[in-house]
């Protein structure tokens, strides 16, 4: 599971029902927008013990929410962009590297 370090989790990546989920939500997105999905929920709800215990694959990949964390992850990068007055290119990985340490998550 992708998220494993981020969140500190037990959840093990070849489970039948990580996989089932991965596998469908794979058919019509792509391995990117699932790391998209992880890293947006993870900045969201890690620090908050409330919502942290929806940090797991059948809140993540759920078929009903997916597309809708998905949007969410791509409005908070371009506002991540906007907000910092930003006119270059930075790669997903870099906003979030940036956004983590905003956010004190890590050094």
């Amino acid at each position: 599971f992708p998220s494993h370090d981020k969140k500190g989790s037990s959840f093990k990546p070849d489970t039948s029902e990580t996989k089932k989920l991965l596998s469908a939500r794979l058919k019509k997105y792509s391995i990117e927008d699932c790391k998209k999905v992880i890293d947006t929920k993870v900045s969201d709800w890690f620090k908050n013990k409330d919502s942290k215990k929806y940090l797991r694959p059948s809140t993540l990949f759920n078929e009903s929410k997916f597309e809708s964390y998905l949007n969410e992850a791509k409005e908070k990068i371009s506002a991540f962009e906007i907000s910092n007055g930003n006119a270059t290119y930075k790669t997903l990985e870099q906003q979030q590297e940036e956004l983590y340490r905003q956010r004190g998550y890590i050094q």
